[in-house]
């Protein structure tokens, strides 16, 4: 299933997606004290999955370093796999080109001015 994810962005979307969920599904379960995620192996669900590396997840992060023990990251950069389509992979290829520029524009300083969060004036009073 791993040789899969790294030839195929749509494998790998979907098995992203399959690890998230059940993730969220087993920590907010009703039933917590029979399904608890500290003591589910996340390592090895991930790599059962053919997951690349693991998801920018909060619930993840928080896990003790022993649920994790089993997982590998694969040295095929998630970035580098591309869909099957050309036509979604061109779609794709066009977005990170945005996002770059995006990011580089922020770090110089060029990227405009920030919108204002929560409606709130300069002095921070609503």
């Amino acid at each position: 299933l791993r040789r899969l994810c790294e030839g195929r962005r749509e494998v790998l979307d979907k098995a992203v997606r399959a690890f998230v969920s059940l993730v969220r599904a087993y920590k907010e379960h009703h039933c917590s004290f029979i399904f608890r995620l500290p003591e589910l192996n996340v390592g090895a669900l991930a790599l059962a999955l053919g997951l690349l590396q693991l998801p920018n997840m909060p619930d993840v992060k928080r896990l003790p370093a022993s649920c994790l023990e089993d997982f590998r990251p694969s040295p095929v950069a998630p970035a580098s796999v591309p869909y099957r389509s050309k036509a979604r992979e061109k779609q794709r290829q066009q977005q990170l080109r945005d996002r770059e520029a995006l990011q580089r524009a922020d770090r110089d300083g060029r990227g405009g001015p920030k919108p204002k969060r929560g409606g709130q004036e300069e002095g921070g009073k609503p």
